[in-house]
C-alpha cells in the first residue's frame, strides 16, 4: 500500500518516483502528521480537506482529513455505486 506521494515500481524496488534510494519501499509504512499534506481544498473560514491516504485496486480506499469551520461546507461528488463512506466527527479541542 503505497501512500500519498509514493508508488510502486512494479519490481519492489524503491517506490518507483526517482526518490533517493533511502526513501521508503512502497510495502512499507510511512507515518505522517495531516498537517504536512498539503491541502486539496480550503474553505471560506479557513477549513481544509487533506487526502491522507489512497489505495488501488478493486476496491479502492481513500483516507481523508477534514476540517470545516463554522458557516462551511464541503460539497463532494457522487460515489461509484456500492461504495462506503464512513466519518468519525471530532470536536475542536
Amino acid at each position: 500500500m503505497a501512500g500519498q506521494g509514493e508508488e510502486a515500481d512494479g519490481n519492489g524496488n524503491g517506490n518507483g518516483n526517482g526518490a533517493e534510494p533511502d526513501q521508503p519501499a512502497a510495502d512499507s509504512v510511512r507515518v505522517v502528521s495531516a498537517h504536512t499534506v498539503m491541502p486539496l481544498w480550503t474553505g471560506e473560514q479557513g477549513g481544509e480537506a487533506r487526502l491522507m491516504l489512497t489505495t488501488s485496486g478493486a476496491a479502492p480506499v481513500e483516507v481523508w482529513w477534514r476540517q470545516l469551520r463554522p458557516g462551511e461546507e464541503y460539497p463532494s461528488h457522487p460515489h461509484q455505486a456500492g461504495a462506503v463512506e464512513t466519518v468519525s466527527v471530532t470536536p475542536a479541542g
